[in-house]
């Protein structure tokens, strides 16, 4: 796949899912906190960035400087993201209840955003 349909893509799923984590900030504390407590929503919740990560590593594994490495990099969060929530999810729970405070959904929304705007821009506009 092309780094810019792969920068098109993620722009828009980043960017709505930051926004999301932003305007809708009560309601997704609460849902975190579900998960944490169910262990089977903790495992489905590992499945999809297990399985968006695994096809941006296996299709776009380029170590070449600028938006390729970015979009490699972005794989490799969801691909290590999904594999310590189906692998260790005790380990995932311990990391989200003890971090709320230090790393907020909010500052999580607003770095997902920034970082679907920059794709979008190099997706569509560059």
């Amino acid at each position: 796949m092309s780094s810019i349909l792969l920068a098109k893509f993620l722009g828009i799923f980043l960017t709505v899912l930051g926004l999301g984590t932003i305007l809708n900030h009560q309601h997704l504390t609460s849902a975190v906190d579900e998960i944490t407590k169910s262990k089977a929503l903790g495992l489905v919740s590992g499945i999809v960035p297990l399985l968006l990560g695994s096809i941006l590593v296996s299709t776009h594994h380029v170590l070449v400087s600028g938006l390729p490495m970015i979009i490699t990099i972005i794989g490799y969060v969801f691909l290590i993201s999904g594999i310590i929530r189906i692998m260790f999810p005790d380990i995932w729970v311990k990391l989200i209840r003890n971090n709320k405070e230090v790393l907020p959904l909010s500052l999580v929304g607003l770095l997902m955003t920034l970082l679907g705007f920059v794709l979008i821009y190099f997706g569509f506009l560059v």
